[in-house]
């Protein structure tokens, strides 16, 4: 199923037919992510419908989501765990908010210093785009949005090996390509940099979640 043509028509058309195709593709999946957090099958259902009703509700600004799969199961969780939890609220990032938020953390000492924390970044995040599909939606999921591996492994129906197989896969990738990246200028740009450069590159070697 081409999950990009039919959020084309939805956004674009208004196309009931498209919607309901996408609706029946992705259920299963995110309601077994909601029970297995609920634990209830009417408020999985519920909550379900929920994350449904406010994607038809946004159809005109469908085509600006990069991961539609990651999208609804990210809102299935969150909606989730505010049912369970009314009090606390649960906020996860993308790409592109991890990056700023890296390159805030390394500040602005100088010019040098945001020129390499932003080509850190640019490495990264075209590392992570680079990695097979159901690698990167992995990776993603756990590493990005700080989902557990044992939901991740309920959400795409895989065995919780899988996932930590393809997390390990995903972050030996992404290493590879940082160290090919900056090969053995490292040393000597870290110099310059400062230490908040040299904690963030560390950081990015081990992608803590």
């Amino acid at each position: 199923m081409d999950i990009q043509q039919l959020i084309i028509k939805i956004s674009r058309e208004e196309d009931e037919k498209s919607f309901e195709q996408l609706f029946f593709y992705f259920y299963p999946r995110l309601f077994s992510l909601a029970y297995s957090l609920l634990k209830q099958t009417e408020e999985a259902e519920e909550i379900v419908s929920d994350v449904f009703v406010r994607l038809w509700e946004q159809r005109a600004s469908l085509e600006e989501i990069r991961n539609p799969e990651i999208y609804l199961m990210v809102a299935t969780r969150n909606h989730s765990l505010n049912r369970i939890q009314k009090l606390r609220k649960v906020f996860f990032t993308d790409i592109e908010e991890v990056s700023h938020a890296n390159m805030k953390q390394a500040g602005s000492e100088n010019p040098e210093q945001q020129m390499l924390t932003q080509e850190l970044s640019s490495v990264i995040e075209e590392a992570i785009l680079g990695l097979p599909e159901q690698c990167r939606t992995i990776f993603q999921l756990v590493k990005l949005e700080g989902i557990k591996q044992r939901e991740v492994a309920i959400m795409m129906n895989l065995s919780p090996r899988t996932v930590e197989n393809q997390v390990g896969i995903a972050l030996k990738k992404i290493a590879t390509r940082l160290a090919i990246h900056f090969k053995a200028a490292i040393p000597k740009k870290l110099k310059k940099a400062g230490v908040a450069t040299f904690v963030l590159l560390i950081l990015a070697f081990t992608i803590l979640p």
